[in-house]
């Protein structure tokens, strides 16, 4: 979705040293901005960016004191987007620490969804569980005249259940009783 290319976006302007003014992490773990290999080569937990209207934005500041060009490409074989971000360069140097992940919890039970209209026996399932956990990364831009910003970047993700549809229609066409 939508996320991706916010996610994308967040990265490429902490790449360049561009000061972000607002971001929101996603409310659920999201595992493939964390997974590595072949089209995840910076995939790091706690490093995304949701966007929803109308209330939540991704945000950074040029304080480059030029233009900048935002330049994006999509692969569709691939299926991978590159956001490039050309400018004057000032100088700037940035460091990105690691990402530390810590209070991990384990997702809740799966969570079962009776359908009437499908035969005993039949499953499927419909979302994935993932675990909670808690991560922090810092971000350091050093300007020529020595200044230095420092932001240090939380995401708070909530543990999440399996939810699957299971079929409850007895042959004959009558709906049976499920316990869970």
């Amino acid at each position: 979705g939508v996320c991706q290319p916010s996610t994308t976006a967040f990265r490429a302007a902490l790449n360049a040293g561009l000061p972000v003014t607002q971001r929101f992490e996603h409310a659920y773990r999201v595992h493939y901005y964390e997974e590595a290999g072949p089209g995840y080569e910076h995939g790091k937990p706690g490093m995304d960016a949701t966007v929803y209207a109308p209330s939540k934005d991704l945000r950074f500041l040029n304080d480059t004191g030029h233009h900048i060009l935002i330049q994006t490409h999509y692969d569709p074989v691939s299926y991978r987007l590159t956001f490039d971000i050309y400018g004057t360069s000032d100088g700037r140097q940035v460091e990105i620490t690691e990402p530390v992940v810590y209070n991990v919890t384990s997702p809740p039970a799966p969570i079962y969804f009776d359908r009437p209209d499908k035969p005993v026996g039949w499953i499927e399932q419909v979302d994935w569980a993932a675990g909670g956990a808690e991560v922090r990364f810092e971000y350091r831009v050093q300007y020529p005249d020595g200044e230095i910003n420092e932001q240090v970047f939380h995401s708070n993700y909530r543990a999440w259940s399996a939810k699957y549809e299971r079929g409850t229609m007895e042959e004959g066409g009558e709906e049976a009783t499920t316990e869970v």
